[in-house]
């Protein structure tokens, strides 16, 4: 009896593991996935793990790294270690199966118990769980190297189930519990945005069960499950304290704290300057237009994804005009043409029209506050999915409803990519579905009413998909202002017939909807008539789904995706000109790799350089990209001559005094060198002031950087009234590198102004000390350092001391340590009052 009781929860387990096992059988065996994101973050991370590797001080955290953008924390491109010491249910998975992609099979349990906590059949809740965890996007993550973003959508389900354990089921403590070591995991996995958009779903759950208990007054209960919560949710924090601390305090230094400089000719007013968040365009860079949020259920609303058909307009215009070996790569590789108005896609978010469908049928069959939680989280995640107008322009409606909550809705502006709100549009739509087909199989509703709603759902949908299929470009253009640039050449008719093609993608879809939407209702029609059983119904639909899902997760992260580890290895290997360069042991310069420099960390990996890859610069490096660096790569590249290159090269002011001394212009060939670097640190004699950040970073285009400083006016403090007087036998040298700890020796005759070549980033970072005792360091130069030294010999130290890492992490461990002993505790106390029920009832 006890078995058949537990059977599906058995079968669930099972199948979830096979899956899993099955779908990365290649990352078990040691293989990995190849994306750019993951070579970047390697590239990255290589002088953390390098110091590591040599210097054996594996517990000695390096949380600076001068590898990339001339200097910045690591917290964002090579974490250290937080001190939390909580299991990690993420960690177990990954160490059960020997893959970083088990994350999966916990995102799959997580749901399935999601929805038998919710009163579902667990046999259909099997199926709820593949209908989630089988969305494209899941996919995606993984292939693009996301995997952050992934594990934390994977542990969704666990943070509602414990909210739902507390405020429903009066489970206090194992509901507490699950909610807080859920939130725990949500904010180690490390991608805050997708845990801030966790919060639609979870507060509107709370809203709407905290009005049904107000109803039944149950007041009492209510403010205990909210007490439990906000205890759960403090803990967690607490454990966190490390990481949360440090990447708020980096937060504000970066663009997501504001900037202040609006634009390339604009000062920020005080209050722009005041205010911290992305700018409107920059959040919304990523977004749906109206067409483009339909992709969930019909993929190729906004690009192609299959093999381009013999049967469509573009081939047969290729094939007769002659150029059919172009139509045979296209039909071969079957590339995504995207024509949306996102910055760039690389697939479609899909999460399948059998999830639209039963979502459409939820709406009928679900009644009460669940139905209005989960309808009206689905209405505000897609309506936030949208950021432009169907011509890709910031206007309208849905930009205006976009304004509205960067502008007032708290931390909604510190994120991009707003599209990634699906994760939780999809989720809401398969409960909602589930539930309203868990009412269908149990027949709890009158035949009357089933049938009704079976009917309705295949009005809405079949009249949706055949209005589409009628009218394709109802869903917007299918021409895209990229077209002129990818199909460069291409003559009018071959254009036409690229846009007709688009058109008939997105029939197809329609279509293909039509009968998925067909057999799906079609099946439960059958359990209402009694021609069924609910139990093959629900077989059929997992095959369904499986038809239905599976193909499109293939074509993002399929076997083929897979490489050996060696492969990835070449990627990251030395050029000749990184061999070159390494030949010189002086343990602190910079390097300049022209290209795609600042969206490039492989320079990072051997070197200290000028660019890198981050989306968390810090934002005074941003304007110096944006003003000074970029437009000096310009002006090489604009060279007619090789003098007039290295002319442009060697007299550069902020090239110079961050240390560049070297330029690879050609990997494969020798590097240049500048002879004309300052050096680590240098004496400056005179300084002038700036009013404001423009102002600042104007008049350091124009200065001698060798001799003078620009200081702003909050730091002319330091140097007001000063004079420094000119010393020959002046000397101040690097003498032992450490990434968190840097050491210099000086000898001057007078008072000095010494300027570093390292990036400014205090009051609660870089330490200055003098001869062992603490000294003041100011900002100059826009981003560097500088400091007055006294006269005579000195050892100078600047050490990395961030009070939020060293503070925040010992209130991590001890935190982490007391949840750990209440998890302990909890446990034994269930298994003694288990022993003790048991042991009564042995006796009698």
């Amino acid at each position: 009896m006890k078995l058949k009781k537990y059977l599906p929860y058995l079968v669930a387990l099972f199948l979830f593991a096979i899956f899993t096992v099955i779908y990365f059988a290649p990352s078990i065996s040691g293989k990995i996935i190849y994306s750019s994101d993951g070579v970047s973050s390697i590239g990255s991370g290589r002088e953390v793990s390098k110091y590591h590797e040599e210097s054996g001080e594996r517990y000695n955290p390096i949380i600076w790294t001068n590898s990339l953008f001339s200097g910045m924390p690591t917290y964002m491109v090579a974490a250290p270690d937080w001190k939390n010491k909580t299991i990690n249910i993420t960690r177990i998975s990954r160490n059960i199966f020997n893959t970083r992609y088990a994350y999966i099979f916990v995102g799959l349990v997580g749901v399935f118990l999601f929805l038998v906590v919710l009163g579902i059949n667990p046999w259909l809740s099997i199926v709820g769980a593949f209908a989630y965890n089988l969305a494209s996007f899941h996919y995606i993550l993984m292939a693009h190297g996301h995997n952050a973003k992934a594990m934390v959508v994977s542990l969704y389900a666990y943070v509602l189930i414990g909210m739902i354990l507390v405020l429903r089921h009066r489970k206090y403590f194992w509901g507490t519990l699950l909610f807080t070591f859920s939130v725990v995991w949500q904010i180690v996995a490390g991608h805050i945005q997708m845990t801030y958009y966790l919060l639609f779903i979870a507060l509107g759950y709370y809203i709407a069960e905290g009005v049904i208990m107000f109803k039944q007054r149950q007041l009492k209960e209510f403010a205990k499950g909210t007490g439990l919560l906000l205890f759960g949710a403090v803990v967690a924090v607490s454990t966190n304290t490390g990481k949360l601390w440090t990447e708020y305090e980096y937060g504000t230094h970066t663009m997501r704290g504001g900037r202040e400089i609006t634009s390339q000719n604009t000062q920020a007013s005080a209050s722009e300057a005041s205010k911290e968040g992305l700018s409107n365009e920059y959040i919304l860079a990523y977004s749906y237009d109206l067409g483009e949020s339909f992709s969930g259920f019909l993929p190729q609303a906004k690009g192609l994804y299959k093999p381009l058909s013999e049967q469509s307009a573009l081939y047969k215009a290729l094939k007769s005009s002659g150029n059919e070996a172009v139509a045979k790569s296209f039909n071969k590789d079957g590339q995504y043409f995207y024509w949306g108005h996102q910055t760039a896609s690389a697939a479609p978010f899909y999460y399948g029209v059998v999830v639209f469908v039963l979502f459409i049928l939820g709406l009928f069959l679900v009644k009460g506050h669940v139905k209005y939680w989960l309808a009206s989280v689905v209405c505000v995640t897609w309506i936030l999915t949208i950021g432009k107008n169907s011509y890709g322009e910031y206007s309208g409606l849905f930009y205006s409803i976009q304004s509205f909550f960067i502008e007032y809705i708290p931390l909604y502006d510190k994120f991009r990519d707003v599209k990634n709100i699906v994760f939780v549009q999809s989720l809401a739509m398969m409960l909602l579905g589930f539930i309203g087909l868990s009412k269908l199989l149990t027949k709890e509703l009158p035949k009357k009413q089933l049938t009704t709603a079976l009917r309705n759902t295949a009005i809405v949908v079949g009249g949706l998909f055949l209005i589409i299929a009628a009218f394709p470009t109802i869903l917007g253009n299918t021409a895209s202002p990229r077209d002129a640039m990818i199909f460069k050449g291409w003559p009018e008719f071959l254009m036409t017939a690229l846009q007709d093609t688009r058109a008939e993608a997105i029939r197809s879809d329609a279509f293909r909807g039509l009968i998925f939407g067909g057999v799906t209702l079609g099946l439960f029609l059958l359990v209402v008539i009694d021609k069924l059983k609910g139990s093959y119904a629900i077989m059929g639909l997992l095959g369904i789904i499986f038809i239905d899902m599976v193909p499109f997760d293939l074509k993002s992260l399929s076997y083929d995706t897979f490489v050996n580890q060696k492969s990835t290895d070449k990627l990251i290997q030395e050029t000749q000109a990184d061999i070159d360069i390494l030949k010189d042991k002086d343990p602190n310069y910079r390097v300049l790799k022209f290209g795609d420099t600042f969206n490039d960390a492989l320079t990072s990996a051997y070197h200290k350089s000028i660019g890198g890859y981050s989306a968390a610069k810090l934002s005074r490096y941003q304007d110096l990209i944006e003003y000074c660096l970029s437009p000096f790569m310009r002006k090489v590249a604009a060279s007619k001559s090789n003098a007039e290159m290295q002319e442009s090269l060697f007299s550069n002011n902020v090239i110079n005094m961050l240390n560049t001394k070297y330029f690879i212009l050609d990997e494969n060939a020798q590097p240049v060198k500048n002879p004309n670097t300052y050096g680590n640190a240098w004496f400056a004699h005179r300084y002038i002031t700036s009013d404001g950040a423009l102002d600042e970073i104007t008049k350091l285009q124009t200065i001698d950087a060798k001799e003078e400083v620009v200081v702003d006016k909050r730091f002319v403090h330091f140097v007001d009234s000063k004079v420094f007087a000119e010393d020959s036998t002046a000397t101040i040298s690097l003498e032992k590198y450490h990434p968190n700890h840097l050491e210099y020796k000086s000898h001057t005759e007078s008072e000095q102004m010494a300027v570093f070549s390292e990036i400014f980033y205090a009051p609660n970072g870089w330490q200055a000390y003098i001869d062992g005792e603490k000294a003041d360091h100011f900002r100059v130069n826009y981003v560097l350092r500088a400091m007055i030294i006294p006269a005579g010999a000195h050892t100078v130290e600047f050490k990395f001391e961030p009070t939020s890492y060293y503070t925040g992490t010992k209130i991590s461990l001890v935190t982490s340590y007391l949840l750990t002993l209440l998890l302990i505790g909890g446990v034994a106390f269930e298994g003694y009052k288990y022993w003790k029920r048991n042991k009564g009832k042995k006796a009698v």
